[in-house]
């Protein structure tokens, strides 16, 4: 984006100062210079030969006010009564500056005839020419430059005035300065001319203009951009069309391969994008990540745009360079209504990225909650599995998106799948320390049976007791264990006791904060353990006292 220039800080800074009532006496000279009261201004200097170049704290002498207000006697009476007509304020700039910014022309005129440097610079380079063209001041210009002020001069930024006028849209100060010899492609820092900047701010009338006097449609800034491509992003659909019409390239491409498409859709200037295609853009370019205009407006969520480039036939499933299509782009930032189109469009839902994501996994990588129904309820595969046999729940999980997770597993997630490396999104949870999520997770198995899982890694119990032990149920151990005292020593085919498999998973539980469980589940696996070490019926009746 090519940014607006300072010149207006600077300037209305200075006229604002100019603006505020004066109190102190000090500056009296300078509210009478203000009103043009001629008689004040010699009745001050008289007494106060000084204060006829004396500053205001923005630098600003008793020449500046009569300056703004046009007041020519005033600016002659001072001038002749010792004013310094090249005196500059804290932003570097001289009484013609205010002049030329104002447009008054006979008051610049006068201001020279006195020796004001035509060709003074400003802190930022700008001159007295640059200002008056800012403001379209045509006049004003043409005084200044039958003065000799110098009509390509460049400030800092490699502005000429010309640029100014273009910026503005002043149309009828671009023709004068450019039919004066100003250079109508003069390049400024970034190799820009100034029909850059009047198709970036949509000035139509000026871009012909400048057109018409010569300057290059086509030309190509540092970055290989065309004024098209700034007309685009802008969505200046109207400037578009007069340059296309004008032998713009409409499939110009910058130095990333995207042309002036890619910035309407990027930008969701739907009107901009269907007249782009209409005047012979390619609705299915790619740039050099392998990214098509579409990928581009589902990624901002452009779902108007979105629906237009398609109905144009843009490729609602084409790929970029890493297998995303533009319904990944959308799941990814959440935008559901963008998902809902481009799937009733005939995007894949269940369609794989190169590490074997949907964009279920996608939106739920992110919490996008609604944005994981909708496709849910649109037929994504809510257990689909990336390369790593991840499930959209993993990624809700790893990323600690508790509401996401509970909403995944309302619409039919498999809370027991396990990853790559057999790990469970309660493990996930675990490892992470998200005790909500933990909690939410839990509530899903049946009395926690995915714990028993992780160290047993069995699915069925050989025997009543191991069942109870997996089920963390407390009073069947008991029962089992007081009628069937022959249980304890039962070995599954692991030869694991039910006693085993109890210490196995307090074990497991040691491995992980205290506080990553329900403190019930650990108090009961504790007392399975003590029933199990101690069977006897006395031990047996005691427990059973405090269950009661």
């Amino acid at each position: 984006m090519i940014s607006r220039p300072l010149i207006t800080m600077l300037l209305l800074t200075t006229t604002s100062c100019l603006s505020m009532p004066i109190s102190n006496r000090l500056f009296h000279l300078h509210h009478a210079a203000n009103k043009n009261d001629i008689a004040t201004i010699k009745e001050i200097i008289n007494k106060d030969p000084k204060a006829i170049n004396r500053k205001n704290k923005n630098g600003l002498t008793p020449l500046f006010p009569a300056a703004l207000q046009g007041h020519i006697l005033a600016c002659k009476t001072l001038v002749d009564l010792g004013a310094n007509v090249n005196k500059k304020d804290n932003k570097g700039q001289t009484p013609l500056f205010i002049a030329a910014y104002k447009g008054h022309t006979q008051t610049c005129e006068t201001l020279i005839n006195l020796k004001a440097n035509v060709n003074t610079k400003n802190k930022n380079g700008y001159t007295p020419l640059s200002c008056a063209a800012y403001n379209g001041h045509t006049q004003t210009c043409e005084a200044l430059i039958n003065l000799d002020a110098d009509i390509n001069a460049k400030d800092k930024y490699h502005w000429t005035p010309l640029f100014f006028a273009a910026y503005n849209g002043h149309t009828n100060t671009c023709e004068t300065l450019t039919k004066r010899k100003a250079n109508v492609n003069a390049r400024n820092k970034h190799f820009r001319t100034p029909l850059f900047l009047a198709a970036q701010n949509g000035h139509t009338n000026t871009c012909e203009t400048l057109i018409n006097l010569g300057s290059d449609i086509n030309a190509k800034d540092t970055y290989q951009w065309t004024p098209l491509l700034f007309a685009a992003k802008n969505g200046h659909t109207q400037t578009c069309k007069k340059l296309i019409t004008l032998r713009a390239n409409v499939n110009a491409r910058n130095k990333n391969l995207r042309t002036p498409l890619f910035f309407a859709a990027q930008y969701g200037h739907t009107q901009t994008c269907k007249k782009l295609i209409t005047l012979g853009a390619n609705v299915n370019a790619i740039d050099k990540s392998y990214l098509t205009p579409l990928l581009l407006a589902a990624q901002n969520g452009h779902t108007n745009t979105c629906e237009t480039l398609i109905n144009l036939n843009a490729n609602v499933n084409a790929i970029d360079e890493n297998h995303w299509a533009p319904l990944f782009f959308a799941a990814q930032n959440g935008h559901t209504q963008t998902c809902e189109t481009l799937i009733n469009l005939g995007a894949n839902v269940n369609a794989f990225n190169n590490q074997g994501a949907s964009p279920l996994h996608l939106a739920a990588y992110n919490g996008h909650t609604q944005t994981c129904e909708t496709l849910i309820n649109l037929n994504a595969d809510v257990n689909a599995r990336d390369k790593y046999h991840r499930t959209p729940l993993f990624f809700a999980a790893q990323k600690g998106h508790n509401q996401t997770c509970e909403s995944l597993i309302n619409l039919g997630a498999n809370v027991n799948d396990k990853n790559k490396f057999n790990d469970t999104p309660l493990h996930l949870a675990i490892k992470n320390k998200n005790d909500d999520l933990v909690s939410v997770l839990t509530k899903q198995y049946k009395k926690h049976s995915m714990i028993f899982d992780k160290v047993y890694h069995k699915n069925q119990a050989p025997t009543r007791l191991h069942t109870a032990v997996k089920e963390n149920n407390i009073k069947d151990v008991l029962s089992l264990t007081t009628e069937h005292s022959n249980l304890i020593f039962e070995k599954d085919e692991n030869n694991n006791t039910a006693f085993d498999i109890a210490i196995d998973l307090y074990k497991f539980y040691n491995s992980y904060e205290k506080n990553a469980f329900n403190l019930e589940w650990f108090n009961n696996l504790k007392t399975i353990i003590t029933i199990l070490n101690d069977p006897s019926p006395c031990k047996a009746g005691s427990i059973i006292g405090l269950l009661n």
